[in-house]
């Protein structure tokens, strides 16, 4: 049971401090990776300030001195109304510290693929902070700028894979930035940045403050039986939903797309979203014995990203449990679905050049 700090990361334990920074206007400010750090063409990852806790130093300490290596300035660490624990699989729930410096989440954190410590446990303690000074210089190895995003968009972050431009037009903020960043990059987020869009998801005062309507709408969705009369909306759905990954992977036939959809065609096995009496998405489950096969879920654009997909797979992980099945599915390595589906707790089974099978 976890009652202090020391619980979740004991002494020679891997673990870190992250640092969730707000700004005056309730931006939270997270740094784009800089040259010494791998990212995918055309992507950068964003995290929050922070860095791996050294022998004998105490917490405060350990975030002191990565905030002044990182971006130059002083600190001063905040206490935590509730501190949440975010397991590697599984919801996020709060805990009550002792400690008299409490932080807003204990993360236990899976380093990505292609790193080199991947698959690796690290244990990433976040406090709220506030910077005591504007950033001036950055070490560009280590930083290629500083980002200030709004909560919604921290939250979107799990879902989807952001332009930089896309992001300033939606209220994002550069604080700092050396060298121009290409607009076109795309961003996806890593560790506290995770964390805190985990939070704030969970967190019940934030669903009923910025997103209350858009859950509440949510929760109305129901299911109908597809019929041939939504042949046209879901190869819409479909193609609106996929085809950016298909290009990507094996490029984009309209031609054998169309005949392909047609062979395969099979409303029996295809239910609509509705919400409100609008078809909105589709769901095709396959019912394997011991497992449930998540064959697809696609939502409308304008429904994506608003809670509803991760509503309707959560339903879909009870009903499986209830049973006695565990739930699979398959996704291409360039759909950025894979963070819900990790965030949710599935995992990597098996990989091909493709596509990677995961399970719950």
């Amino acid at each position: 049971m976890i009652r202090a700090i020391e619980d979740f990361a004991p002494e020679g334990v891997e673990s870190g401090v992250g640092l969730a920074i707000q700004d005056e206007a309730g931006r939270y400010q997270f740094f784009l990776a800089g040259s010494r750090h791998l990212c995918p063409p055309g992507e950068l990852f964003y995290a929050g300030i922070g860095g791996h806790r050294e022998q004998g130093e105490t917490w405060r300490q350990c975030a002191e001195r990565e905030a002044m290596e990182e971006i130059g300035v002083g600190i001063r660490l905040l206490s935590s109304k509730e501190t949440w624990h975010i397991p590697t699989s599984g919801p996020a729930v709060v805990v009550e510290l002792t400690d008299e410096l409490r932080p807003l989440a204990l993360y236990e954190m899976i380093h990505p693929e292609e790193t080199p410590r991947a698959g690796e446990l690290y244990r990433l303690v976040v406090f709220l902070a506030q910077l005591q000074d504007e950033p001036e210089k950055l070490p560009p190895e280590e930083v290629s700028g500083i980002l200030a995003m709004t909560s919604q968009q921290v939250i979107q972050g799990l879902d989807r894979k952001s332009a930089l431009d896309e992001l300033l037009l939606e209220g994002a903020k550069i604080v700092l930035e050396p060298n121009r960043i290409d607009r076109q990059t795309r961003l996806y987020p890593l560790g506290t940045a995770v964390a805190l869009a985990r939070v704030l998801e969970t967190s019940s005062d934030r669903k009923q403050g910025e997103n209350d309507g858009a859950s509440r709408m949510s929760k109305r969705y129901s299911l109908r039986q597809a019929t041939n009369a939504d042949y046209d909306f879901l190869y819409h759905l479909k193609t609106t939903c996929l085809k950016e990954y298909v290009a990507a992977t094996w490029g984009w036939d309209e031609e054998y797309q169309q005949g392909r959809f047609a062979e395969f065609f099979d409303p029996a096995a295809t239910q609509v979203v509705v919400v409100d009496g609008r078809d909105v998405g589709q769901l095709s489950v396959e019912d394997k014995g011991e497992e449930l096969f998540l064959a697809g879920i696609y939502l409308l654009p304008d429904w994506q990203n608003r809670g509803l997909g991760t509503e309707i797979i959560q339903s879909l992980l009870s009903a499986a449990e209830a049973s006695g099945q565990w739930v699979s599915l398959q996704v291409l390595r360039v759909n950025p679905a894979r963070s819900l589906y990790e965030r949710l707790g599935f995992r990597v089974l098996a990989e091909t050049d493709t596509h990677l099978i995961m399970h719950s």
